[in-house]
């Protein structure tokens, strides 16, 4: 039944590439996301009467939730996986910034750019235990690299994405349409990582071979075939009774401590 298993995830060679790509599309989403506020807050303040300082406070607000949700988003992986993780993370990041079309006062700004800092945090941790979970050790790094591109991506088209969207629809439609971008993302992600068992695959497939020859993880002095005599030793001393039948030196040729002796 795992051979089956094994084989069936085989044939989809580019899934784990293409959980990548959403994990780093989500990075952008992010990005944009967190960058619409401050892109139209012009507009924004004008409207409601909002100031500098009060942008200020709520983006300290937001920064409190970002902290917050760094430490409780990794006990959220670890406890519900990768999957359900990210479901939880963009829901609740992409309601809270949809909310932004609602919300009229400076507290209500600070609630909901809160929840937005808390779910926005959960991209990090969620993104390190996806490529950890389906890239062998030597793959890793370039799959971290691409994750970490998202990031820039999102910061590199936020303005004039935003801005695009600001023109066509207002700040509120805006604010409607980045949420449903969230909401989008959820498609392809719930199909693309629908079952644990491709994880298991790719762990059991793609993990073997490369932690066997990563060398440099290997601590200096470390012999193995002194540590396979060892261990050979140690077996053999338990099955045939012990130090004495199997020690290179007897035990009854050891000469006796002197003051032994004299004491004796």
């Amino acid at each position: 039944m795992m051979v089956e298993k094994v084989q069936k995830v085989l044939k989809v060679r580019g899934l784990r590439w293409l959980v990548l790509g959403l994990v780093a599309l989500a990075t952008i989403i992010n990005y944009v996301d967190r960058n619409a506020l401050g892109i139209m807050w012009q507009d924004i303040s004008g409207e409601l009467g909002l100031t500098k300082e009060h942008y200020a406070y709520i983006s300290s607000v937001f920064l409190i939730g970002y902290a917050i949700g760094q430490s409780a988003f990794r006990r959220i992986f670890d406890a519900i996986g990768t999957r359900l993780g990210f479901v939880v993370a963009i829901v609740v990041w992409s309601v809270s910034v949809a909310l932004h079309a609602i919300t009229r006062t400076l507290m209500g700004f600070s609630i909901v750019r809160f929840a937005m800092g808390v779910a926005e945090a959960g991209n990090w941790p969620g993104a390190t235990k996806s490529n950890a979970e389906w890239f062998p050790i030597k793959e890793r790094a370039l799959a971290q690299g691409i994750f970490n591109a998202g990031a820039s991506a999102g910061a590199l088209v936020a303005a004039p994405l935003v801005g695009l969207f600001w023109s066509w629809f207002g700040w509120k439609g805006t604010s409607l349409v980045l949420g449903a971008l969230g909401f989008l993302w959820l498609a392809p992600w719930l199909a693309g990582s629908r079952n644990s068992a491709h994880r298991q695959a790719h762990a059991c497939t793609y993990s073997r071979e490369p932690i066997a020859s990563n060398s440099s993880n290997t601590p200096r002095g470390f012999n193995e075939p002194l540590l396979r005599e060892s261990l050979a030793l140690r077996s053999a001393n338990r099955t045939n009774g012990g130090l004495r039948a199997h020690s290179p030196r007897p035990i009854d040729t050891v000469p006796p401590d002197p003051a032994i002796a004299r004491a004796a």
